[in-house]
């Protein structure tokens, strides 16, 4: 996949160097592990649409990215948080978003503003070791404002099981 989309840039811009390529891809990465640079998803993940639309201001793209477990080595005791995080994958400043999250019957709402393009922000949330049934699922959406045009509605909710 990394291949192709440098394949593809290259043949709009065959003058780019290996550092600028480097830049672009870095630069237009979609978060999909802890927000930063990370020992296990390094830069995140190579996104074609967010390369395309780099030059564009208008597109917007907010995006529920997922969940991050620290180090997961106290089940049954204390209380263990978790990061829901969402990223600005587009080029539009974004406001007003609405980030529910729902898990072993709670539902948390979370207001984020001022999200600067590329910008990723989480939010934590706790669980109880003592609640675990060695499985959790969680359900994350993020919901816009009237008029907030969003190019990817696909990326804005996510269900995850995960297993303790």
């Amino acid at each position: 996949i990394v291949s192709g989309v440098i394949a593809a840039e290259l043949s709009k811009n065959p003058s780019l160097t290996f550092s600028q390529m480097n830049d672009l891809l870095k630069s237009t990465a979609n978060e999909s592990e802890k927000p930063g640079h990370d020992p296990i998803s390094g830069f995140g993940v190579v996104s074609l649409a967010r390369l395309e639309n780099r030059g564009n201001p208008e597109y917007s793209d907010p995006a529920l990215v997922g969940y991050h477990f620290g180090t997961v080595d106290h089940v049954g005791t204390g209380t263990m948080p978790f990061e829901v995080m969402v990223q600005n994958q587009g080029n539009t400043w974004l406001s007003n978003l609405k980030l529910e999250v729902s898990y072993l019957g709670r539902n948390k709402q979370f207001r984020m503003d001022n999200l600067a393009p590329g910008e990723t922000r989480s939010e934590k949330l706790y669980l109880r070791g003592d609640e675990l049934n060695e499985v959790v699922e969680i359900k994350g959406k993020l919901s816009l404002p009237l008029g907030l045009r969003d190019e990817r509605i696909e990326n804005n909710e996510r269900s995850s099981v995960i297993k303790f």
